[in-house]
């Protein structure tokens, strides 16, 4: 469906089940999509999604291999959501299924710019959200413990130590 778009024919030698090499998963690629979306970097995450769907649609797949690996990386990219401690509806809350509209895709193109529009983008923008909540939060509890403690001798440490991170990680987030 997805290779010949909208009039499809699918032949009985697509759908049977013979013996030959099926092409691996493109594990390192979609680890590297995953790598940049945790990291916000919708460019980078882009960039590798291409790149995993170029994978895919040039292999010598059938229609349901295609359908299986777009959905194992689908499925992979909402469990970022969950890892997040967010519901997938925080980015798509369509009245549609989303293993359905993954079906539904017509093209290569169609499914590449819903996957990047409709998933990537704002798995990365919730995650970008996220991230600067919680270094405000730290942020505002360092500039607490200045404010009410401004007459000790404070270091970065011991901050550090009485929030329970690293005093490299409240540096960062605390000067940026």
């Amino acid at each position: 469906k997805i290779l010949l778009g909208q009039e499809m024919i699918i032949f009985y030698d697509d759908i049977r089940n013979n013996s030959k090499q099926v092409p691996e998963y493109p594990v390192q690629i979609e680890s590297d999509l995953i790598n940049a979306l945790q990291a916000g970097d919708i460019q980078k995450a882009n960039h590798y999604l291409k790149q995993f769907i170029n994978e895919i649609f040039e292999s010598n797949l059938n229609y349901l291999d295609y359908q299986v690996r777009i959905g194992k990386l689908l499925s992979e990219l909402a469990f970022i959501i969950v890892k997040e401690g967010e519901s997938i509806q925080a980015i798509y809350n369509k009245q549609t299924f989303l293993y359905g509209r993954l079906v539904e895709s017509k093209t290569r193109e169609e499914l590449e710019t819903w996957l990047r529009h409709e998933i990537i983008e704002p798995i990365a923008r919730l995650i970008k959200e996220k991230r600067s909540a919680h270094g405000k939060k730290i942020s505002d509890e360092i500039t607490k413990i200045i404010h009410n403690e401004f007459d000790t001798d404070l270091t970065l440490d011991m901050c550090a130590k009485r929030l329970y991170y690293s005093p490299q990680y409240v540096s960062r987030v605390f000067y940026n």
